[in-house]
């Protein structure tokens, strides 16, 4: 039996083949019926066709509305800034000793968003419609940003992560509600990860507890000594490890002007109606936005000690996460367009996704090096990003409700009791769970995507209410205008576009 395709993080991915869930697989198959698929729904891809079309004029718009915003925001706030914190640093050439200091939670938390559920989705993308997705992947840098660049207001004027601001700004009801959102989806989104090193641990001949527990202990390991700074070290280096894709992109030679050409105006009428190009489209812009990273950004920047002087580069660090993460996803979209043209990715399982199509062009060994390099290094970070983000969160909260004005000013919760105690309980439990299949793989993706499609609006909302709130942000740090009103309209479409999505598939696989 062949398995169906399963959304991992609100990204499609082929389940582990010794899992006990099967289904067919027809209707994604390359030689299915010519309609598209939406959330396995009737939705005739030949009658949206030309809509998609206008789709990147469309969030180019939204960009040039965001900048001409942006732009009269960072006017006006130059000649309001306080000349105490802003004295030498906003009005100096960027420093690069400065900048290195700064660089760390916008680009680790952007490269998490890489796992090996997005990995996947690019490698369908690319087999399924060639070319034809490379400009959206630029598009969607803007997205990432603007939602990502939120937070980072937020938690260097507020010295606060997301939960506890919320509870400090909105009260305990909407704070508490918050926390339990985020422990909810922070769970499930580790054992998705952790689902995925499962996977890459098959290709290797490692049992599921071999692979949990070994995951488990590494990460425990880089945490456990209390020092903020070797956790980035870690997660920039297995971050780094995506490099790999952008590699194999070139090794493989595609014809580079047609990849330049596709950047001009996408070729999307030449991909077949069996491509299901429109289900790509939609979960692509749908799932830009993932909770667990907001929640991580916000606490990793006060636990940093970042001040209100270190907006601007706090904000580059941002901006340069959101480009590298959309190139590595471009790179591995053009692997697999070259590499696995018309190949039905979906029959296979995760591990032999990636190593059928690259093996003629690296061969065996070096295949498997580079899938244990990238693909196991993008699953490892985001696992600890996910559980850093939720053991932060509550240790900031538990610390202002026991009378702290202002939580981890000092920036010291990964050296707490509290925090690491947090931290491997979330793991070893995603652990536990993975390893002895309580819940078969296909029903918690199913769940996974369902949780992220429903309370991602709820998340993103949240953040969206304190950065525009005269109450929570002075005004030349606030949200307002026209770039304002562009972040709503963004994050507005990509939460309607999720909600749709998640909700849509678990109706038609009710049915079936």
């Amino acid at each position: 039996l062949k398995l169906t395709g399963l959304e991992q993080n609100g990204c499609l991915v082929p389940p582990r083949m010794n899992m006990k869930d099967s289904a067919s697989l027809s209707h994604l198959s390359p030689t299915a019926t010519p309609q598209i698929v939406l959330g396995h729904e009737g939705l005739q891809w030949l009658q949206l066709r030309h809509h998609f079309r206008w789709l990147p004029l469309f969030l180019l718009g939204v960009v040039a509305a965001m900048a001409a915003g942006h732009r009269v925001m960072t006017g006006s706030a130059k000649d309001r800034t306080d000349e105490k914190d802003h004295s030498e640093k906003d009005h100096s050439a960027i420093n690069l000793v400065h900048l290195a200091k700064v660089l760390g939670p916008g680009l680790m938390v952007c490269l998490a968003d890489s796992d090996i559920g997005g990995l996947f989705t690019m490698a369908q993308a690319g087999s399924r419609t060639g070319f034809a997705l490379v400009l959206m992947q630029f598009l969607l840098i803007p997205v990432l940003y603007v939602v990502q660049e939120m937070v980072v207001r937020l938690s260097i004027c507020r010295k606060m992560g997301i939960v506890c601001l919320a509870w400090t700004e909105m009260g305990g009801f909407a704070g508490g509600l918050l926390a339990v959102v985020m422990v909810i989806l922070g769970i499930f989104a580790t054992m998705s990860e952790f689902s995925g090193i499962v996977a890459v641990g098959e290709i290797f001949g490692l049992t599921a507890v071999q692979s949990c527990a070994g995951a488990t202990a590494l990460l425990t390991a880089v945490v456990l000594p209390g020092r903020y700074g070797i956790v980035e070290q870690v997660g920039l280096g297995l971050g780094a490890c995506l490099c790999v894709f952008v590699v194999t992109a070139v090794i493989c030679r595609p014809p580079w002007s047609e990849v330049a050409m596709s950047m001009v105006w996408p070729p999307i009428d030449n991909v077949p109606a069996s491509a299901n190009i429109g289900e790509i489209i939609l979960a692509n812009i749908g799932t830009v936005v993932t909770p667990w990273m907001l929640f991580y950004q916000a606490s990793a920047t006060v636990e940093k000690q970042l001040s209100v002087a270190d907006l601007k580069l706090a904000r580059l660090d941002t901006l340069l996460g959101s480009v590298v993460t959309q190139i590595v996803m471009c790179a591995v979209l053009v692997t697999f367009a070259v590499q696995a043209k018309g190949l039905d990715l979906q029959s296979l399982d995760m591990g032999q996704v990636f190593l059928v199509p690259l093996q003629p062009l690296l061969g065996p060994t070096f295949t498997k090096l580079m899938l244990a390099c990238g693909l196991l290094g993008s699953s490892l970070l985001a696992t600890l990003v996910i559980s850093l983000g939720v053991a932060w969160n509550l240790t900031e909260l538990r610390n202002y409700k026991a009378g702290k004005s202002t939580p981890n000013t000092t920036g010291k919760a990964t050296g707490s009791p509290m925090f690491q105690g947090l931290f491997v309980v979330t793991l070893a439990f995603s652990a536990v769970v993975v390893s002895s299949d309580l819940i078969g793989i296909m029903r918690l993706n199913i769940l996974i995507q369902l949780l992220n499609g429903t309370l991602m609006p709820l998340v993103v909302g949240y953040v969206f209410f304190l950065a525009t709130c005269s109450k929570v942000m002075p005004k030349e740090h606030r949200l307002r205008g026209p770039y304002a009103l562009a972040v709503a309209l963004m994050v507005g479409v990509c939460s309607v576009l999720a909600l749709w999505l998640a909700v849509s598939s678990l109706v038609a696989r009710g049915r079936g």
